[in-house]
């Protein structure tokens, strides 16, 4: 992983991953099992939504359609 640049608008952070990397994450998340309790940790809904939503809807379909990248 490398940082490319940080800039000033909320905080935009831009990163690089190699295929592989992301693969790896995908592997990973694959076998996650997040746990919290949401009365407790209202936030924790909010992150969840945006890792199923966004990040891995992003990783999954990256790793399935990964032959149309190489």
């Amino acid at each position: 992983m490398k940082v490319v640049k940080i800039e000033k608008k909320d905080v935009w952070v831009t990163l690089e991953f190699s295929a592989e990397h992301l693969q790896y994450l995908k592997m990973l998340f694959d076998h996650a099992k997040i746990e919290f309790d949401g009365e407790e940790e209202p936030e924790m809904l909010q992150a969840t939504e945006y890792l199923n939503e966004n990040f891995y809807a992003f990783l999954k379909f990256f790793v399935e359609q990964g032959h149309e990248f190489r």
